[in-house]
């Protein structure tokens, strides 16, 4: 759903007209635009936080930062949300996006705990899956799964990081459409 206001302007969308709303959870969107923001605020306000709300929290936390990514010489900052995966390779960590790979200076490990509480997950060792891009799973041979990302790259996610993947999809509720596919193939 995409939200176009004028320059400066309010709206309060009310979704207690949504379907969630007849299952008794009511929520309310509250947009304030204004060119003379300097900052972006994002203020949640809720009685508890449940796994649905603990999900959005995750994607803003994504979209609001990026990673250091070095190329060409040069050091680039790379939303954290354009990342497909990551991976360590002769102790050395890269990350790739859709069309480009970056060097990572520090360990994978730090790597991991940046993207804390956002939609990457670990699926090896040596790798660790944003699962916002990923198409589907299919098993392979000594209880070892291959995710097919969007682009249609394949990963190997190991037998020690299958119920850890497996788990965060159950979180993310990406499962809609992946789960199915897992489904199929288990």
């Amino acid at each position: 759903m995409g939200i176009r206001l004028n320059k400066n302007a309010y709206s309060t969308i009310d979704l207690s007209a949504h379907r969630s709303a007849q299952m008794g959870i009511k929520m309310k969107l509250t947009i304030e635009q204004n060119n003379r923001t300097e900052e972006t605020e994002i203020v949640i306000r809720c009685s508890y936080i449940d796994r649905r709300l603990q999900k959005i929290i995750g994607c803003i936390q994504q979209h609001s930062f990026c990673l250091e990514g070095e190329k060409e010489g040069g050091i680039h900052p790379v939303p954290a949300d354009e990342v497909y995966y990551a991976e360590s390779v002769e102790s050395k960590t890269f990350f790739y996006t859709e069309k480009e790979t970056y060097f990572f200076r520090k360990p994978l490990q730090t790597f991991e705990k940046e993207v804390e509480n956002t939609p990457f997950v670990r699926i090896s060792k040596s790798c660790i899956l944003n699962t916002e891009y990923l198409k589907c799973v299919h098993p392979f041979v000594n209880h070892r799964m291959e995710a097919t990302l969007k682009n249609g790259e394949k990963l190997m996610i190991t037998r020690n990081y299958v119920d850890s993947l497996r788990e965060k999809l159950k979180q993310e509720k990406t499962v809609s459409k992946n789960a199915l596919e897992w489904r199929k193939y288990e």
